[in-house]
């Protein structure tokens, strides 16, 4: 009897790639078609290739010439294949190397293939989408944050030699199979038989290399490739992959551009796409916030905006949407806001998405992946893995949000001073200190914690004085060497002060001084006064804090009084809605100031995007305030609770981390 041999059915697709390759990123969409269509009959493996190994292997030691024709290289493919590459990595903070990046892959890859596939994507996103340097150590572990690895786990592969050693290995593949450039895919049968694809070194077509991979497995598979096609809609893909460009979208759906175009559009008109402007490219995200915009649904055409803060800078963006222009007016002159920045949380950061903001936010802001709270003598006392925690310059926000609409027109050193009602309760306009009035429909007032309009509205409601003050100030530390995804905070509880910094990423620091006014007050306010107390204070800290005291610019420095009110009955009066600071201050420890602003818009503006004919604004203020007053309760509770422990270090010596999340 004859034995017959089993029909060949698996082929091994050994895959290499260079986390920094751009013709990677290009063809990227081609792999995932590729698993899509053949997943029946290959098992892809990736080999990470160590594409710059250092500058002066890479290019002889000629970085400038090098780093000017990677830029014009990244441009001009960018332009021709419709995909990001933000080119200006190469001039403003080129990447040292590419290894540590492949090397990171490896320990990813420990926890699951699917995993390092989400991460090597995610990580290719910080380079050609955010322009970071991936070869730093941060945006490695940020990156394994944002994917959901074990952190911990993930750390320890990189730092105990194990990923190396999988990385070394890896190397001699190349050389075995002469692999010279990235792309390369090397398919293998049961059988042994070895065939390469096309080198893409030459001017090439993505769809042309995915033909040469199809007609490889069409013979290593003796004409038994079980190719599977299927057609798929932007929301499928789109349910499986983060973040695609049209590009993208219409390699992995299938449809051609008109009826791609449309789906897209209809999704994005209804709330559900979430749409990223990356320069002349857009990029498509399923909106996985709890925040849904009708484009097209807001019953109003003639809103007003008390305050240009953080919260009504958000509101004007969110009208912009459906090309709708507020009144707006602020208090303050353009330059004078206060404020050097604020930490953004996930509810802050889910807000930004909604509106297609989130991956420039991410460029304009630091990530802190870790807290660290240690005493006096430098003891740590309590340590946390943070995940959707960012540092960001007030300024930076403002042109996050400024830069992304078409004008911004506000009015600003005009106060709102005395609100007027008609006959039937409802808001008909605000005298301003211009001596002019103001008229809308609809009113929206974030004008602050000290809010003349809250307390004409609630006048029973009244802030709370605290005995609790912060110091705040910057200073520039550019050789300080602590990670720069790190927020240290030491607690003095000898001496019933806090301090605590929050790196920006390039060398700038924001830090805070916490002091009890009762046990410490802080008697001369002026710039040579705050230096001193500072300098007083820190004496007996950590070195590093010594150092912020020493290198800080004090004329913009500022002392803050916590100030704390309870929850309002309701957070509007028939056609005027409060929002942010306005509706519920809250106290600076929770870092919920900026965040809970942003979030209560969010909802608000969806709620009335969805507004039915029968639904009046008060309507929906009502249920607006019926979303949002568990959540601010908490964050008031957590206030409390927070400044009691500080106020009453001695006897409350345990330490919980100064955030309250929701």
């Amino acid at each position: 009897m004859f034995e017959t041999k089993p029909l060949l059915q698996r082929v091994k697709v050994m895959y290499f790639s260079d986390p920094v390759c751009s013709t990677c990123w290009i063809v990227d969409p081609y792999i995932k078609k590729l698993l899509k269509e053949y997943g029946t009959v290959i098992d892809l493996e990736i080999i990470m290739g160590g594409l710059l190994d250092s500058w002066e292997n890479f290019c002889g030691g000629n970085e400038k010439e090098t780093q000017s024709f990677l830029c014009d290289l990244w441009t001009k493919e960018s332009s021709k294949f419709n995909i990001r590459l933000d080119a200006s990595v190469w001039m403003n903070r080129p990447i040292s190397s590419s290894i540590p990046a492949s090397i990171a892959y490896y320990a990813a890859e420990f926890q699951g293939a699917d995993l390092a596939q989400q991460y090597i994507r995610n990580l290719r996103e910080h380079l050609f989408l955010r322009g970071n340097d991936i070869s730093e150590r941060r945006h490695l572990i940020t990156s394994a944050v944002e994917c959901g690895l074990n952190v911990s786990q993930f750390i320890n592969d990189l730092d105990n030699g194990k990923a190396k050693e999988v990385f070394d290995l890896k190397q001699n593949y190349k050389s075995s199979f002469s692999v010279l450039h990235y792309p390369t895919l090397i398919f293998v049968n049961e059988n042994g038989d070895v065939e390469q694809g096309k080198d893409p070194i030459n001017d090439f077509s993505p769809a042309d290399l995915y033909s040469d991979w199809e007609s490889i497995l069409d013979r290593l598979t003796h004409g038994n490739s079980r190719k599977t096609v299927r057609t798929k809609t932007v929301s499928d893909v789109l349910r499986k992959y983060n973040r695609l460009s049209f590009y993208e979208l219409s390699v992995l759906t299938g449809l051609n551009d008109y009826i791609l175009k449309q789906q897209i559009e209809m999704l994005y008109r209804e709330g559900i796409l979430i749409k990223e402007n990356h320069g002349e490219i857009n990029y498509y995200r399923t909106n996985q916030t709890s925040y849904y915009f009708k484009k097209d649904g807001y019953r109003f055409e003639n809103p007003a905006i008390i305050g240009a803060g953080v919260c009504g800078r958000y509101m004007a963006k969110l009208l912009s949407l459906s090309n709708i222009s507020p009144k707006i007016i602020e208090r303050q002159n353009k330059e004078t806001f206060k404020g050097f920045g604020f930490i953004i949380l996930k509810n802050g950061i889910d807000a930004l998405d909604a509106v297609g903001l989130k991956n420039e936010l991410l460029r304009k802001s630091n990530t802190i992946n870790f807290f660290k709270a240690i005493n006096p003598d430098g003891d740590v006392l309590f340590e946390k893995v943070l995940d959707n925690c960012l540092a960001i310059t007030r300024e930076d926000y403002y042109n996050l949000i400024d830069q992304s609409l078409p004008e911004l027109q506000v009015n600003y050193q005009t106060e709102a001073e005395k609100v007027e009602f008609n006959e039937n309760g409802q808001l008909s306009g605000i005298h301003l200190s211009n001596n002019k009035t103001l008229q809308a429909d609809v009113y929206f007032a974030a004008d602050g914690i000290r809010s003349k309009i809250r307390s004409q509205v609630f006048p029973d409601f009244n802030l709370e004085m605290l005995p609790e003050r912060e110091i705040v100030g910057s200073a520039y530390l550019p050789d300080l060497d602590l990670p720069k995804d790190q927020f240290l905070k030491v607690i003095d509880i000898e001496n019933g002060k806090n301090m605590g910094f929050l790196p920006l990423g390039n060398g700038h620091y924001i830090w805070f001084l916490q002091l009890n006014a009762d046990l410490s007050p802080v008697h001369d306010s002026s710039p040579e006064g705050i230096k001193n107390y500072l300098k007083e204070s820190t004496a007996k800290m950590p070195e590093v804090f010594q150092l912020m005291a020493e290198h800080s610019d004090y004329s913009k420095a500022f002392v803050w009084k916590a100030n704390r009110m309870d929850l309002l009955p309701a957070f509007h009066h028939q056609n005027l809605a409060f929002l942010g600071d306005a509706a519920h201050p809250l106290l600076a420890f929770t870092s919920q100031g900026a965040n809970s602003a942003l979030e209560d818009a969010a909802y608000l503006f969806s709620m009335l995007s969805f507004q039915q004919a029968d639904e009046t604004f008060e309507d929906i203020f009502k249920r607006y305030y019926e979303i949002r007053k568990d959540a601010i309760a908490h964050h008031i509770k957590e206030g409390d609770t927070l400044l009691e422990n500080f106020l009453h270090m001695k006897s409350n010596s345990h330490f919980i981390l100064p955030l309250s999340v929701h």
